[in-house]
């Protein structure tokens, strides 16, 4: 009797097996689906916050730009008005010599003209000022 009752249901036992297959797939599927926009949301997220980094890095780097050539365009103005208040016939060598080394020091903070020191070589426009800040050599304090 329980061989006629096992092959009279064999073709429910089938689709019984046949529909909890197809269940484990589509759960097997929406987790890979599931799966896969997460790290898609990582990636992206990842992607975000390197491109936000760089885009920090370079409006530091373009703030620090600007205030050099801030700094080169005050002591041009500097520079201007000490010859001037001198006149141009009465300025002596001394006074001459001041203006050019002066003038360099301007071209050497102008991340535009950039020309390097003799002392203090490149200066790096982009870094902050405490990177980039003149330190007297042998002093620590």
């Amino acid at each position: 009797m329980d061989k006629v009752n096992v092959e009279s249901r064999l073709g429910e036992i089938l689709i019984e097996l046949y529909e909890e297959a197809e269940a484990v797939r589509l759960d097997r599927e929406a987790r890979e689906e599931a799966a896969r926009k997460q790290a898609e949301a990582e990636r992206r997220k990842e992607e975000r916050r390197k491109r936000y980094n760089i885009e920090v890095e370079r409006t530091m780097a373009l703030e620090n730009e600007a205030l050099d050539y801030e700094t080169a365009c005050r002591i041009r103005a500097y520079v201007k008005a000490v010859a001037t208040s001198c006149g141009s016939d009465e300025i002596d060598d001394e006074t001459a010599a001041w203006i050019e080394w002066a003038m360099k020091k301007a071209d050497w903070f102008d991340p535009i003209v950039a020309r390097d020191d003799e002392f203090f070589g490149e200066r790096e426009h982009e870094k902050s000022l405490g990177e980039k800040g003149i330190k007297k050599i042998g002093q620590y304090w």
